[in-house]
């Protein structure tokens, strides 16, 4: 049996409210405060089969993932993108590989392998309404409230993606390349240098792939030669990479502590469960495993599921050549037309002043 994805639990102990949203989640259940200047908690809501509304305080995703990934250059500055260099040592951090990231200036993207939804408070907390002031005045300025609580508990399932995690996409004809040619080319090759540097070898194979869809098999050659002109290319990670970045990402979680100026929320208790391929939709407790102190720095020896084979290079540069022929006469027909179309209204202006 082979993993095709990693469920991972999650409980948190916490104080006081993390996420604030707007007024507007509390008018679409029809609820009002009696005072205007007030920050709602965000909540997820939920009616019974009497109409009656239940709500439970959460912590959104992007709210919950900042401190996993503090430091990443990914969230720094989108000019990282502009050096081979530092492209290539975004990539090859852990970070970057689970939040993915986005460079729209160069249509770059690279999607995250790590999901998680929000967080739901667990129990029923009671919320009141507190009254806050701003530098220390008491006048009609300066006053607002503050939905606020006391200890909170939280549970959220998360979901670690080995197909994500297993392939980098590197094609020209695909709207999700994650890296530009010049990082992975040529003599200096700054990717396998990054990745030399953090991994100590190189942890990829780099070629055209085909996607495997259903259950992992092995193609014959017939096969794999028709399917190649639809195959991507890219980087494929090996099963070792894959168990490093989950072992990454797992010890970030177990010392995870998140906290504002009136509230604080951590991480009590991880259970990571993996899914295999010939079982997708079992939910094993006896292939549970709870991280604590004796085994949160052992790593994992996984096997994954494999959703990319080699495909044909002779077949897939055939197919690249015709695709980028055919872009360039596109391109050549829509200038021209372009053109053309100057070339008229200089004319018929022209022709107006004669």
């Amino acid at each position: 049996m082979k993993v095709s994805q990693i469920k991972i639990d999650l409980e948190l102990k916490g104080h006081g409210i993390i996420n604030y949203g707007g007024q507007d989640q509390q008018k679409c259940v029809g609820r009002q405060s009696q005072f205007n200047n007030i920050s709602y908690a965000k909540k997820n809501y939920y009616k019974d089969e009497n109409g009656e509304i239940t709500e439970k305080v959460k912590i959104s995703s992007y709210c919950f993932r900042l401190p996993i990934y503090q430091g990443s250059i990914a969230s720094q500055s989108q000019d990282v993108f502009k050096n081979p260099e530092l492209t290539a040592f975004l990539v090859a951090q852990p970070q970057s590989q689970l939040q993915g990231y986005m460079c729209p200036a160069m249509n770059l993207s690279k999607k995250a392998c790590f999901s998680i939804p929000y967080l739901e408070e667990v129990g029923n907390v009671v919320i009141q309404e507190e009254l806050f002031t701003k530098k220390g005045l008491r006048d009609e300025n300066s006053l607002f409230y503050k939905e606020t609580v006391g200890e909170t508990k939280y549970k959220a399932t998360a979901f670690f993606d080995v197909e994500k995690a297993q392939f980098l996409n590197l094609d020209v004809r695909n709207d999700e390349k994650a890296l530009n040619e010049e990082c992975y080319e040529g003599e200096d090759n700054p990717l396998e240098k990054a990745f030399k540097n953090i991994y100590k070898r190189i942890p990829y194979e780099i070629g055209p792939f085909i996607k495997v869809v259903g259950k992992e098999g092995n193609l014959d050659a017939e096969t794999i030669k028709n399917l190649s002109t639809m195959s991507e290319y890219g980087l494929k990670f090996d099963d070792q990479y894959i168990n490093e970045l989950l072992s990454w990402l797992v010890k970030r979680l177990y010392t995870y502590s998140l906290a504002r100026t009136n509230s604080d929320v951590r991480v009590t208790r991880i259970v990571l469960t993996p899914i295999y391929d010939d079982c997708p939709f079992a939910d094993d407790k006896d292939n549970a495993i709870e991280i604590n102190d004796k085994n949160v720095n052992d790593g994992f020896n996984f096997q994954y599921h494999q959703f990319y084979v080699k495909a044909d290079t002779d077949v897939y540069d055939k197919s690249i050549k015709e695709f980028k022929e055919d872009l360039a006469k596109k391109q050549e027909e829509k200038k021209e037309k372009k053109e053309n179309k100057k070339n008229k209204a200089k004319s018929k202006k022209e022709d107006g002043e004669a």
